[in-house]
């Protein structure tokens, strides 16, 4: 994670938490001691999630091993049923071996390189502090006529963003649920574990869906292989559901617009900005009608 990537995790955090900090300070707690019991609160609330579903290391243990066992088995089988293939088996069970060994030290050095990442609490807690006195000085600077429609626009921006951040947190969830009934339902160990990894993982742009489906697939592997291939099932239809369903439904409503603009804003941020485009084409179009109407507001002021 970069600088730039931090500052806008740590204003989305900021812009979450918001609503909750003003509550507080509204109670009579000052806004530092506001913020830091927000912090205290989220930090106990996951902890509590990650303690309570994450499965013990005993239990990560013999599942590894069985994979390994698996893993061994299927590269046998493959190599004698069809001798061309068996050295191609034996390198693709290598590759998945060295793979299974090596995640503990890939994670260590993905927090090691992203160390931006320790900085988004900090500075979504400096942005909080200082929001009030941020507010006055930017309506201070417009001119007087232009203060109520500004203010406007940006009730009008939080409202469509607030809603597509709970929208987006409503989906996620929606995916955890599913997951963990899908998983269930086929007897895959930890699903309830696995179904909250896959809920977390589908707030990640491009790859989360893909990162949240690993490793269920390779707990259910390490049953059979037959269970993995259902457990791939159970995630490609959740996917199918998020994306045909879901989204339109849930997204589109919270943010005014209908399951046919929400369709086609996805498929238009598709076409013109790929991945990202489409994490951005709901709350864009949203905003590109609240900014219309903020201009129309100006031209009729202009023309008065």
């Amino acid at each position: 994670m970069g600088g730039v990537s931090a500052l806008l995790a740590a204003l989305v955090l900021a812009y979450i938490l918001l609503p909750a900090v003003e509550a507080l300070e509204r109670k009579g707690f000052s806004r530092g001691w506001a913020i830091l019991f927000l912090y205290a609160l989220l930090s106990l609330g996951i902890s509590f999630l990650v303690l309570m579903l994450l499965p013990s290391t005993g239990e990560l243990g013999m599942a590894a091993s069985r994979m390994h066992l698996l893993l061994r088995e299927g590269a046998e089988l493959l190599g004698q049923r069809w001798p061309s293939l068996a050295p191609l088996a034996r390198e693709g069970y290598r590759w998945m071996e060295a793979t299974l060994e090596r995640w503990p030290r890939s994670l260590f050095s993905f927090l090691r390189g992203n160390v931006f990442l320790f900085f988004v609490p900090v500075i979504a807690y400096y942005f909080l502090r200082d929001f009030p006195s941020l507010r006055h000085q930017i309506l201070s600077s417009l001119p007087p006529s232009f203060r109520e429609p500004f203010c406007s626009l940006v009730r009008e921006l939080d409202l469509v963003l607030g809603k597509f951040l709970r929208g987006q947190l409503t989906v996620a969830a929606s995916v955890g649920v599913l997951t963990t009934l899908g998983l269930g339902l086929l007897g895959v160990p930890y699903a309830p574990f696995l179904g909250l990894l896959a809920g977390f993982s589908d707030l990640i742009p491009y790859i989360g869906p893909l990162a949240g489906a690993l490793p269920g697939v390779l707990v259910a592997g390490g049953e059979s292989l037959a269970l993995a291939l259902k457990a791939l099932g159970v995630y490609f239809l959740v996917q199918q559901v998020e994306n045909t369903i879901l989204v339109p439904r849930i997204l589109g409503q919270r943010v005014g617009l209908s399951p046919f603009w929400t369709l086609g804003a996805l498929l238009l941020g598709a076409e013109l900005g790929g991945p990202l485009g489409l994490v951005v084409a709901v709350p864009l179009a949203a905003s590109l009608r609240a900014l219309g109407r903020f201009c129309a507001r100006i031209y009729q002021l202009r023309a008065e």
